[in-house]
C-alpha cells in the first residue's frame, strides 16, 4: 500500500507492507430442552499475528479473543417462535500509518489499532399467519462495544482508524412480507438504533455524539410481482428506501441529511 504525503506540507511518501497470520476454531452444541424448548451454545476462537514494515520500521502485535454464543429458542406452534441470544464479538486489530512521519497532523492517532470487542444481547419472533400468506418478524438488541473503530480523515496522514473506548448500541427492528395474491407480495421493514459515544477517548470530549454512519432511523418498503410465461420468469419489482441523517465523523459535525429514493 502506498499511502502519499498530505496536500498540505511537503512530506515524503510512505510505503508501508503488510504480513497476516489468522486461524481460528469453533465448536457447536445444539440440544432440545423438551416442550418445544431448544438451545443452541457456542465457542469461537481467534487469533491473528499483523505485522506492518513502514519506513524502514517493523512494528508486530497479536489480537485474540475467545467468542461464547448462547441461545434458547421456543416454538408454540410450527408457525409461531420466540428467541433470546447473548454474544460476544471480536474484530483484530491492525495499524496506522506511522504517526511520528505526520507531526502536523489533525488527527491523533495511535500506531496499532485496538481490537474491537462487542457484547450482544438480542431477543426476538418469527411467526407466519394467515395460512403463511403473512409473515411478521421483530427484535430488540443491545450491544456494548470496547475500542470500537472509528476511520477518521486527516489532510495529512489520509484516512486513519481510532478508538472510541465504549460505545453502546440499542434498536429494534419490525419486519413483514405479505402475499396478497399468486404472484404478488409485498414487504416492507423499519427499523431504530439509538447509538452514543459513552467515553472516546478518556477526556469527555465526543462523549455522547452519535458514531459515524450510524442513522436513527431505516425503512424500506417493496412489491413484486412474478408470473411464468412460457418457460420464462417475468419479474417486476418497486422499492422505497429511507435513511435519516447520519454523521460522517465522531465529532458530529459533517453529516448527510435524511433521504429517500
Amino acid at each position: 500500500i502506498r499511502v502519499p504525503s498530505g496536500a498540505y506540507a511537503a512530506f515524503p511518501a510512505v510505503e508501508t507492507t503488510g504480513i497476516f497470520d489468522q486461524w481460528a476454531v469453533f465448536s457447536q452444541f445444539d440440544g432440545d430442552l423438551g416442550g418445544g424448548t431448544s438451545v443452541t451454545v457456542a465457542l469461537r476462537y481467534d487469533r491473528e499475528k499483523r505485522k506492518q514494515i513502514a519506513s524502514g520500521a517493523s512494528e508486530s502485535a497479536s489480537f485474540d479473543q475467545f467468542q461464547p454464543k448462547i441461545s434458547v429458542k421456543h416454538q408454540f406452534t410450527p408457525d409461531a417462535m420466540v428467541y433470546a441470544s447473548y454474544s460476544q464479538g471480536f474484530k483484530s486489530g491492525g495499524f496506522n500509518p506511522p504517526p511520528e512521519l505526520f507531526p502536523l497532523r489533525n488527527v491523533d492517532f495511535d500506531l496499532i489499532v485496538r481490537p474491537e470487542r462487542t457484547k450482544n444481547v438480542e431477543v426476538g419472533f418469527k411467526s407466519e399467519w394467515l395460512d403463511r400468506r403473512l409473515r411478521i418478524n421483530g427484535s430488540v438488541f443491545a450491544t456494548d462495544y470496547r475500542n470500537l473503530q472509528i476511520f477518521a480523515f486527516d489532510p495529512f496522514a489520509g484516512q486513519v482508524t481510532v478508538n472510541a473506548n465504549k460505545v453502546r448500541i440499542w434498536g429494534a427492528e419490525l419486519e413483514a412480507v405479505a402475499r396478497l395474491a399468486d404472484g404478488l407480495t409485498i414487504d416492507g421493514s423499519v427499523g431504530y438504533t439509538h447509538s452514543r459515544t459513552r467515553d472516546y477517548d478518556g477526556s469527555g470530549v465526543n462523549d455522547g455524539n452519535t458514531p459515524p454512519n450510524t442513522p436513527s432511523w431505516t425503512a424500506n418498503l417493496g412489491a413484486e410481482y412474478a408470473r411464468d410465461i412460457g418457460a420464462a420468469r417475468l419479474t417486476a419489482r418497486l422499492d422505497y428506501h429511507y435513511v435519516s441523517k447520519f454523521y460522517w465523523q465522531i465529532g458530529n459535525l459533517l453529516h448527510t441529511p435524511a433521504y429517500a429514493f
